[in-house]
């Protein structure tokens, strides 16, 4: 039997008339012919315009309303309403390739388990549409996934297809997380689900002013470092590296490890952050030789602590001193003897 699931194109837009149409006729241009377009107006304020563009296209798509709430709160929406099996999402602005579906459904087709995230390559254009360039994601080994993900945001949502019963699995897309509710999404898929890289051009994303991110950069920064902090605090060690071994040497140095990675991407708070939490392990470390090739791991990324190196050195004394304190007692209590 031919796998043709049914997909819902779900597009959430705010003030979004200039660019929504191309969005909507490259969405309702898909070559897979077993599709819905959902558009969600997250409560415009544009005196009817964007209202204006998707009620043009009559029932050819399904025209939700919503108070403003944020991307999230208008993905929910959709996602809620939607009739099919897996959802893609496509931002306002953006454009599908003609087979951007039927791409990933025949990947799918030839895929043993099904109930996985597809994703891949975005091509960058200008707000005319005019070629910029190609953002190439990566492929990684799932195991590697949350640590990869902490390193960099590298999926992009509307290159994604999605099974809808992910969402019921983990939730619905968190409001609080207003610039990152796709990048907090994936920390969560990626805990129980595989993704899987398809180096295919799945969308062509706009690069211009207006957007959300462009306008907010400094919030924008804050809440990526927020969402690490988060995900730090909520996401065990042996889950980002799944192949340590459970020992405060071994916990402390991954810690470290995404410190150092942190720290390299310029994301000062929550390198701070990974840095107290090594820290807490490494005072959990009993063995002289462990800690001085955690303290060693320190000193190569050029950072010092302190007590670090005064409890190194309490443990070096002590494995120094200790045999020759109980080598002295026993001569002792030879000598008594005799």
């Amino acid at each position: 039997m031919k796998f043709e699931p049914k997909i819902s194109i779900v597009i959430p837009v705010y003030n979004g008339f200039d660019y929504l149409s191309d969005a909507i006729d490259s969405a309702l241009a898909q070559t897979y012919s077993n599709f819905e377009v959902i558009v969600v107006n997250d409560g415009s304020l544009d005196d009817g315009k964007t209202e204006a563009v998707a009620k043009s296209y009559g029932e050819k798509i399904r025209y939700l309303w919503r108070e403003n709430g944020g991307v999230a709160t208008a993905l929910n929406l959709a996602i809620e309403n939607a009739e099919g099996d897996y959802i893609s999402w496509l931002s306002h602005d953006d454009i599908y390739p003609n087979d951007k579906l039927s791409t990933q459904v025949r990947f799918l087709e030839n895929c043993q388990d099904r109930k996985i995230i597809l994703y891949g390559d975005a091509e960058l254009i200008d707000s005319g549409g005019n070629h910029l360039g190609r953002y190439t994601s990566n492929p990684f080994p799932q195991h590697e996934l949350l640590f990869r993900l902490i390193e960099e945001n590298f999926i992009s949502g509307c290159a994604t297809l999605i099974p809808k019963e992910c969402f019921e699995k983990v939730g619905n897309f968190a409001p609080q997380w207003r610039f990152t509710q796709d990048y907090e999404m994936w920390f969560r898929m990626g805990r129980h689900y595989q993704f899987v890289y398809v180096p295919e051009i799945f969308v062509k994303t706009r690069i211009h002013s207006e957007q959300g991110t462009a306008r907010n950069d400094k919030k924008h920064y804050k809440e990526v470092n927020d969402l690490i902090i988060h995900v730090l605090e909520t996401v065990s060690i042996e889950e980002i590296f799944q192949n340590i071994r459970p020992v405060p040497v071994q916990k402390a140095k991954c810690y470290m490890k995404i410190a150092i990675t942190l720290k390299n991407k310029g994301r000062i708070p929550s390198a701070e952050h990974a840095v107290v939490m090594a820290k807490q392990y490494a005072e959990k470390i009993n063995d002289a030789s462990e800690l001085f090739s955690f303290y060693v791991q320190l000193f190569f990324y050029r950072i010092f602590i302190k007590e670090f190196a005064w409890r190194y050195w309490l443990l070096v004394a002590k494995r120094i001193f200790r045999p020759m304190l109980i080598k002295g007692m026993l001569l002792r209590q030879k000598v008594k003897r005799k």
